[in-house]
């Protein structure tokens, strides 16, 4: 079984074996970010430093699409602050989507800031927010900024303090996320016995 504490795209970690999922990805949590046209801020919410990594969400999870099939995220800890997360746009596909992402607490509310790492380089410089949270040990509830807020305000934003203001002040505002929920479970480590 692989370790998520180690991240696989760090130069100080050893090799790994990645081990797949072989499903069908349908992109229910970064689908908005890795799409030609979908909105953005220029900076993230805050610093990387501002919250620990949290042990809980490392590791393979699942969730079901609308079309039902299954979308799936590995995520480990890339350092004490940040995660490595990777997503594969579809089965047998063999370019990996890798992002960088830090959580960011803002009145309780958690948000992680995404930033992908091995897109081209205006996309690199691009940040989308999700909402999250834990709804058990298994259970990973994701949701999205709606695409007018950047557009008609985050995107203009060049400084941390106004994007994380912007948010704090919206966040429970009517049409403020999208509405679909992603619910992620985690795949279960196989049995060796």
């Amino acid at each position: 079984m692989e370790s998520f504490n180690q991240c696989p795209f760090r130069a100080d970690n050893p090799p790994m074996s990645i081990r797949r999922v072989q499903t069908t990805f349908t992109g229910i949590l970064f689908a908005a970010f890795l799409l030609a046209g979908c909105e953005s801020a220029q900076v993230p919410l805050g610093e990387p430093d501002e919250l620990l990594v949290d042990a809980s969400v490392l590791g393979e999870w699942v969730s079901e699409g609308e079309d039902g099939d299954p979308s799936t995220l590995s995520i480990w800890a890339f350092n004490d602050h940040e995660y490595y997360v990777e997503w594969l746009a579809e089965y047998n596909d063999p370019d990996l989507v890798r992002l960088r992402i830090f959580s960011s607490d803002l009145g309780g509310e958690l948000f992680s800031n995404i930033q992908c790492v091995d897109c081209s380089a205006e996309d690199r410089n691009e940040w989308m927010f999700y909402w999250y949270e834990m709804e058990s040990p298994d259970v990973l509830l994701v949701k999205g900024i709606a695409n007018k807020h950047y557009r008609d305000s985050m995107a203009q934003m060049t400084r941390s303090r106004d994007v994380r203001r912007y948010v704090e002040q919206h966040m429970h505002d009517e049409g403020f996320f999208s509405e679909e929920v992603a619910r992620f479970t985690r795949v279960q480590p196989e049995s060796t016995d």
